[in-house]
C-alpha cells in the first residue's frame, strides 16, 4: 500500500511551494467488476507524489461493502483494508465501481445508502470509468457538475438522465467532484487530487516523472469531441462535427454546416473527404445511425421513438437506411441485445 512504500529509495525533489500539510486521506470504494487499471494508476501516482516529497502526504485505503476481497473486471481478486465506515467530512472518496449490471445488483441496501452518504458528505469525490453510470442509477449525481462517460454510453445516459450533464471528455473537474474515463483515468484523477491538495508544482513534477506530458496534450486536443476526431486538429472539421451532433434531430442541410464553418460548400466537402473520407451529408447520416444503434442497444425506446430522435419522419425510411448501413434491421439489433 502507499503508506508502506512511500519512504522507499525515490529521489527527493525540492518543492518549496508545497507546505508540510497533514496527510490527505483517500478511501477507494471497490465493487465487483471494478477497473484494476484505474486503481493501480491512482495508487501509483499518489505513491510517486509521496516519494517526491519524501513523506506521506497522501494515503489511500481500499474498502469494499463487507471488507472481503473484490474481483476486478479482469478477474483478479484484490484484498481490501476495511469494510465501509461512516464517511467523514475530511475523507476524499474514490468510486471505482463495475458496470451497474455487475455492481449495483450485488450490493445490499445499506451499501447503496452508504454510497449516497459518502458522495454527499465527503470532502471531495472522484469517479472512475463505469462508476458514473452506477452513481447516476443510484441517484447520487447532481446538476452542479459535468460527468465523464464512455462515448458508447453517452447517448443512453443523456436520454435516460436529461437533467444531468455528461461529456466524452477524458477528465471533468467540478468544485468538489471530478470524473475521468479511459485507460488513464486513475492517473488523471490522482493528478487532480495532487494539484487540489498540494498545488500545481507537485502535480507538474509528477507529470514529468510519469513522462505524461504528451498524453495530456492528446486529451486536451480530444476534449469532448467525437472519438473519430481524436487525431484530427482541424478546427473547422471539429466544430462542424460538434454542430452535427448537437442538431441530429433537426437534420440541417450540408449548406447550413458550410455556413456554420464560414466556408463554401465545396471547401467543406473537400475538408471532410480529406480528413474523414466521406462527404458531409454521408458523414452526418453515419453519426445519426450510430446514435440510433446506441439507443437501440442501451435504452427501451421503440424503433419509432429512435427514428424520431435522430430526425427520421417514418420508421420505414429509418429502417431502410439502418439496414443499408449495418446490414441488420433495427429490430434485429434490439433482439441481439436480449440474446
Amino acid at each position: 500500500m502507499l503508506h508502506q512504500t512511500f519512504a522507499s529509495s525515490a529521489r527527493k525533489v525540492s518543492l518549496r511551494s508545497v507546505p508540510a500539510t497533514p496527510t490527505h486521506r483517500f478511501v477507494m470504494f471497490l465493487t465487483p467488476g471494478f477497473s484494476l487499471l484505474n486503481m493501480s494508476g491512482f495508487l501509483e501516482a499518489l505513491d510517486l507524489a509521496n516519494r517526491l516529497l519524501g513523506r506521506e502526504a497522501f494515503h489511500c485505503a481500499l474498502c469494499s461493502e463487507d471488507g472481503s476481497r473484490v474481483r476486478a473486471s479482469c478477474g483478479v481478486m484484490i484484498p481490501v483494508e476495511a469494510a465501509m465506515n461512516q464517511p467523514k467530512g475530511s475523507d476524499n472518496v474514490i468510486f471505482n465501481m463495475g458496470a451497474p449490471v455487475d455492481s449495483l445488483a450485488q450490493l445490499s441496501a445499506s451499501a447503496k445508502t452508504w454510497i449516497k452518504s459518502a458522495f454527499r458528505h465527503c470532502k471531495s469525490a472522484a469517479i472512475m470509468g463505469a462508476s458514473t453510470e452506477a452513481l447516476a442509477q443510484s441517484g447520487c449525481l447532481t446538476q452542479s457538475a459535468t460527468y465523464s462517460v464512455h462515448w458508447r454510453n453517452l447517448d443512453f445516459l443523456r436520454e435516460t438522465y436529461p437533467e444531468l450533464e455528461f461529456s466524452r471528455s477524458a477528465l471533468n473537474i467540478g468544485e468538489r467532484c471530478a470524473s475521468a474515463i479511459g485507460a488513464t483515468a486513475g492517473v488523471d484523477l490522482a493528478l487532480w487530487a495532487i494539484d487540489k491538495n498540494a498545488g500545481p508544482d507537485l502535480a507538474r513534477k509528477c507529470v514529468d516523472e510519469l513522462n505524461y506530458t504528451a498524453q495530456y496534450k492528446v486529451q486536451t486536443l480530444s476534449s469532448d469531441a467525437h472519438p473519430a476526431l481524436s487525431h484530427i486538429d482541424n478546427d473547422k472539421i471539429r466544430s462542424v462535427v460538434a454542430e452535427m451532433e448537437r442538431c441530429i434531430e433537426d437534420v440541417p442541410t450540408a449548406q447550413y454546416f458550410a455556413d456554420f464553418a464560414g466556408i463554401s460548400g465545396r471547401q467543406l466537402e473537400r475538408l471532410f473527404q480529406e480528413h474523414l473520407g466521406l462527404p458531409p451529408k454521408r458523414y452526418f447520416l453515419h453519426l445519426r445511425l450510430e446514435r440510433a444503434r446506441n439507443l437501440l442497444l442501451k435504452t427501451e425506446m421503440s424503433v419509432m421513438e429512435v427514428a424520431v430522435a435522430i430526425g427520421f419522419g417514418t420508421s420505414s425510411t429509418f429502417s431502410k437506411k439502418f439496414r443499408a448501413h449495418f446490414g441488420q434491421a433495427p429490430g434485429q439489433i434490439r433482439r441481439g441485445r436480449a440474446a
